[in-house]
């Protein structure tokens, strides 16, 4: 009954990884098929994509159908089904049911009569598991459901609320009634995880510490699998070097969840790490621990390691089904790798696979990342040529991919054509709209989209709220962003890093560095940490006024907090010493950029320092940076040129000027 227990324990761990670890009550296609990464990638050096017709045409879709054999079709069950965004609009309805009735728990606490029902229970549902392939959802128990609606309303509350300590957390958790234990902990991390929340996990986590709770393996690995689904590996991996360093035990669900993390992060070289240091401590891994290893290295282009887990997996008894390419091909999607991604679909299609919805939004998925909107039109016309029915997953990659190459006008039209049809456009829809007018600056468009959206009946999530901000920043409508914050402020939204550092920005390049210093200030108050494009931005606003000395404030509080410069800090630093007249520092920071930051000078500071010395009527010096930009391979532009003919023509040297003019008439100002 211990081992039975122990396998129920991690099957349910696994469940909420994203995959099954019972592997014997898998369906499975092709047996005894062997997939060999080489030969295929091979063959996309030579294969030729037969997308050869304009999308926009009304005319039948070359068909792919292999001659193979089709395979049988798989029904995956909610245990199966990866809780990734891929299948998150699918599977909605199930994840639901499935949150309110599962938990990743240590199942040796409570109480005495509470063990010995789950002990009964237990023993049914694995008798049931084995007659008849799966593992039955676990009988609802009234103590679970009190202790789940306790947990989820104290999850909604941290997760919305603004919470300044771990004192504030804890607050909520007394004020809810929950009892503080791990039992308790574990359950509010799980359902923010079910939120997609690692941010108020990570808070709640530390909290049920601070209150003295100590977690256990369950708790933190629940806390891992928060965090990559978050894509936050380098969180995950510092709790799991924590449990090992606090004598935390960390069986194979807590490897697993890793794993998987480093699938979703396309890590290859942190996954094979893992995968050695199971084999040191004699952890035999399953077929979770092999898919993540596959997926992980196959996102990272390490195809030989790929093969050889491929290889091992089938060696040791674990074939690679339908679902393994799927997840292979989701990996090479998050990586932005369309041709490794569309090689995978071809195998899928010779060996003979009926394909499912799931595999073309993984295509469709990678040409969106990748801004290859014409490849994603004629996927999603072979999705319908196929007798698929597009899902608001399908319409809303297609939205995006035309939104990512500058196509707006394309994306609205494929907006309109959804509304038309049995799929509403939901918030990720519109996001890829007001994404598509948002990075021309075309304020008004995405202010009318907006509202469009409002009037679907939609609510915005903070995704929109920021394409808003950013549409009204680029289109220099700083007192908009500033209305707009007001209102999020009094809608009980928390600003995040990005909403901040757009304000910040708008109200850079509109000169307004007090409000741009007082919104700096509230931002740090409210527990928001400023990154570079914070930082860049108030430099920016402190040095367009020749405020040279607070500009230099900011840098140095950059550098003390651990941010790296980058070339815009760097940019935005020189011009302010340059406003300021301040020509030493200027020569002194531009010469040490490359070797102190790692930052090398690009046009923008050539131009900085150009002027620089201009303004400060060293025009002698200002020619020799000249040549050095040219050297550099950076072309100046032409207004640089231009006050260079100036400046020799000034000075009596026609000769000069005449040579820096055939320089702009030979075309290498263009």
């Amino acid at each position: 009954m211990e081992d039975a227990l122990r396998k129920l324990r991690i099957s349910r761990v696994n469940a909420f990884v994203g995959l099954s670890s019972c592997g014997e009550h898998r369906m499975v296609i092709s047996v005894s098929s062997h997939l060999n990464l080489s030969d295929f990638y091979k063959k996309l050096e030579t294969r030729i994509l037969p997308f050869n017709r304009d999308p926009l045409t009304p005319l039948k879709f070359l068909s792919l159908r292999s001659d193979g054999k089709n395979g049988n079709a798989l029904r995956f069950s909610t245990e199966l089904l990866s809780l990734r965004g891929s299948t998150r609009g699918v599977c909605e309805a199930n994840v639901q049911k499935f949150a309110e009735n599962f938990v990743v728990e240590d199942l040796g606490r409570g109480d005495d009569h509470e063990q010995e029902e789950n002990t009964n229970d237990l023993g049914q549902v694995i008798r049931r598991a084995q007659f008849s392939g799966y593992l039955k959802k676990r009988r609802k128990e009234p103590p679970n459901d009190i202790l789940h609606n306790l947990a989820k309303a104290v999850a909604v509350r941290v997760a919305s609320e603004k919470l300044n300590s771990d004192e504030d957390v804890m607050k909520i958790v007394n004020e809810t009634g929950l009892r503080v234990d791990v039992r308790s902990m574990n359950v509010v991390v799980w359902q923010l995880g079910q939120m997609q929340n690692w941010y108020a996990a990570t808070k709640v986590f530390r909290a049920f510490r601070s209150a003295g709770v100590e977690p256990n393996a369950y708790v933190c690995t629940t806390l891992i699998a928060a965090l990559g689904c978050g894509r936050r590996l380098s969180q995950a991996l510092k709790l799991f070097r924590w449990m090992e360093k606090a004598g935390i035990e960390r069986p194979i669900f807590t490897f697993n969840a890793l794993m998987v993390a480093c699938g979703r992060c396309a890590s290859g070289d942190t996954a094979v790490e893992l995968f050695e240091e199971m084999e040191k401590l004699g952890i035999v891994p399953d077929r979770i621990t092999f898919t993540g290893l596959v997926s992980a290295t196959t996102a990272a282009g390490l195809w030989d390691r790929a093969q050889s887990f491929i290889d091992m997996m089938q060696a040791r008894g674990f074939s690679i089904g339908l679902h393994e390419y799927i997840e292979m091909q989701w990996a090479c999607a998050r990586a932005r790798k369309p041709r490794e991604a569309y090689g995978l679909f071809q195998v899928m299609l010779e060996q003979g696979y009926e394909l499912k919805l799931e595999s073309y939004n993984a295509l469709l998925c990678a040409y969106e990342r990748t801004a290859q909107w014409e490849d994603a039109m004629r996927t999603f016309i072979w999705i319908q040529d196929k007798g698929l029915t597009p899902d608001v997953m399908s319409w809303s990659s297609l939205i995006s991919a035309c939104a990512n190459a500058g196509q707006a006008e394309r994306a609205l039209e494929v907006l309109e054509r959804m509304k038309t049809s049995d799929c509403q456009p939901n918030v990720v829809s519109w996001c890829g709209l007001l994404k598509a007018y948002q990075k021309t600056g075309n304020w008004e468009k995405a202010e009318e989209i907006f509202h469009a959206m409002l009037d679907s009946g939609c609510p915005p999530n903070e995704v929109a709220w920021c394409s808003l901000l950013s549409a009204y920043e680029k289109g220099r409508q700083w007192k908009k962003v500033l209305y707009t914050i007001e209102k999020l402020e009094e809608l009980g939204m928390k600003l995040d890093v990005v909403a901040w550092s757009t304000t910040i920005s708008a109200l850079a390049k509109a000169g307004q560095w007090e409000l741009a210093e007082e919104k700096f200030k509230q931002m740090t108050k409210s527990g928001c940490l400023p990154n570079i494009v914070t930082y860049s931005s108030l430099i920016k606003a402190y040095g367009d006024v020749g405020l040279w000395e607070k500009a230099e404030s900011v840098f140095k509080l950059m550098l003390r907090v651990g941010i790296r410069p980058n070339p815009q800090a760097c940019c935005a630093l020189l011009r302010a010493y340059g406003k300021g007249k301040e020509l030493e520092k200027v020569i002194i920071f531009f010469e040490s950029m490359e070797p102190q930051y790692g930052v090398e000078p690009d046009k923008y500071a050539y131009a900085a320092i150009f002027w620089a010395c201009w303004t400060c009527g060293e025009w002698q010096r200002a020619v020799k940076y000249i040549d050095r930009m040219e050297m550099a391979g950076c072309t100046p532009d032409s207004v640089i040129y231009t006050t260079l003919i100036n400046m020799y023509e000034a000075n009596g040297q026609i000769d000069k000027a005449m040579q820096v003019l055939e320089r702009m008439g030979s075309g290498s100002l263009i």
